[in-house]
């Protein structure tokens, strides 16, 4: 159910450059288009290397990557915050994730594990961070409109997708390994997949929405 993935990915980013003339008066979205670059030529790259070693285990790269790509979302959702205390907050919270991946990785990479710890602090930090910006779009709702303001939609669908991928993430190892259930693992993969598809097809949307209507934070 995954195998497609990727085609989304391709299609968020081809959507990014169409809107880029928008996207890069906003700082923010610099950031998401820079990382929707890296995941693109990351999963490339991998589509490649399984086509060679369809059986090699691709921990490693994303015990780097994955970090990589939570905390450009943390920055990104820096960015939006505008409340100092806020911004603190988060500030934070992007330390402690970076700290705690740190001291966590070295572990991983030697049982060739994706690190769930890291996943888990990141899950936090993001989740964290869409509440903070939510809490800020939302102190006077009257003043937002929902028709025009697709930046909502893009931050919800970023939160619903690691709040409902967290379980695959976090107890994928537990699952396959420990319980021996790759039924399970997989039932967990399908919905990660479904995760996926949405939260890139709301991406695509979004970014045809900014660049049709030229909106902006």
């Amino acid at each position: 159910m995954f195998h497609y993935i990727t085609w989304f990915e391709i299609a968020s980013l081809a959507a990014a450059i169409v809107a880029l003339p928008v996207l890069w008066k906003q700082s923010p979205m610099r950031i998401l288009f820079v990382l929707l670059l890296l995941i693109v030529g990351v999963e490339l790259y991998q589509t490649i290397q399984f086509q060679v070693n369809p059986g090699q285990n691709n921990s490693t790269l994303y015990n780097f990557f994955a970090p990589l790509q939570w905390l450009l979302y943390g920055i990104m959702l820096y960015r939006i915050i505008q409340n100092l205390n806020n911004r603190r907050a988060l500030g934070g919270l992007i330390i402690v994730f970076l700290l705690i991946t740190t001291f966590s990785l070295p572990e991983y990479l030697h049982t060739q594990q994706y690190n769930v710890i890291s996943h888990a602090a990141g899950t936090l930090m993001i989740v964290s961070g869409v509440f903070l910006a939510f809490y800020e779009m939302l102190k006077s709702p009257t003043n937002l409109n929902f028709l025009k303001h697709p930046y909502f939609y893009l931050l919800f669908f970023l939160l619903f997708f690691m709040v409902g991928t967290a379980p695959y993430f976090v107890m994928g190892n537990w699952v396959y390994f420990n319980m021996g259930r790759p039924d399970l693992a997989m039932v967990l993969n399908n919905v990660m997949s479904i995760l996926n598809y949405l939260l890139y097809t709301v991406y695509t949307v979004c970014f045809v929405w900014m660049r049709v209507t030229k909106v902006s934070f």
